[in-house]
């Protein structure tokens, strides 16, 4: 959360703020209609030797994913692991939304 609000600013809403029910489509309504575009999803894989991030950005109005990454890494178990990751992560997005 830290890389992508000094990447983007402002425009990150956590997720959490609109998850006031276990109805994802009720989620995904309240956050079109407080004008947020994009989800951001993604999921951590471990095994004893890598680590796979899976990235996905979906975008609400459309109900589709836009953008989908994945970011595989030796499995050691770091911040600087973390911080690496982060820095993919938001450069990768950032690649996106320049092209968008």
């Amino acid at each position: 959360m830290h890389q992508l609000f000094k990447a983007f600013g402002k425009t990150i809403v956590l997720h959490s703020f609109f998850t006031h029910s276990d109805n994802e489509n009720r989620t995904l309504k309240n956050a079109s209609n407080a004008g947020v575009n994009h989800l951001l999803e993604g999921s951590v894989q471990i095994d004893a030797e890598r680590i796979r991030v899976s990235i996905r950005l979906v975008d609400i109005s459309a109900g589709c994913i836009v953008w989908s990454e994945q970011f595989d890494r030796d499995a050691f178990f770091a911040i600087t692991l973390q911080e690496e990751l982060a820095l993919s992560i938001c450069s990768s997005l950032k690649r996106f939304f320049c092209h968008e």
